[in-house]
């Protein structure tokens, strides 16, 4: 059985969340290296949490915008950026 990579969105928590910069997809295995790497380093200015998960990055992309889209609402924002 073929594996399918799995691809992780996350958002900066100290930036503004209707900001598309906000935003980050990469691929599990980056994400998770990445984190681990800080939690070994223990740094607390590390603001990027993860927020979602995808199998293909196209669908991770489609979710972020989702998900940005939905926050803007919640908070009655407008959406701006790339």
């Amino acid at each position: 059985m073929k594996e399918e990579k799995i691809w992780t969105i996350e958002i900066n928590l100290n930036d503004d969340f209707a900001y598309s910069c906000s935003y980050h997809v990469d691929d599990l295995k980056s994400t998770s290296s990445r984190n681990i790497r800080a939690a070994c380093e223990k740094t607390k200015n590390d603001p990027w949490v993860l927020i979602g998960l995808a199998t293909s990055h196209s669908e991770a992309l489609d979710k972020c915008e989702m998900i940005r889209l939905e926050l803007c609402k919640m908070h009655n924002r407008k959406p701006y950026g790339i």
